[in-house]
């Protein structure tokens, strides 16, 4: 199982952030991990609770505007 770390999303920029999420996310449900069971039910977890706050960020930036 690969458990990698997520990158601090307040040190990031939306853009680039949504960027880096879905690189992550096409990599993490690509047939080849699903079958493999390389990446962790946690691990997703995790990474949507990341989405969750990108969405909390991204919403924060809209309301500025």
């Amino acid at each position: 199982m690969v458990h990698t770390q997520l990158p601090n999303i307040t040190e990031m920029k939306a853009e680039d952030a949504i960027l880096w999420y879905l690189k992550e996310i096409n990599e993490v449900y690509s047939t080849k991990h699903r079958v493999a069971g390389t990446y962790s039910e946690e691990y997703k977890e995790a990474l949507l609770d990341w989405k969750h706050q990108l969405n909390e960020k991204c919403n924060v930036i809209r309301q500025q505007f």
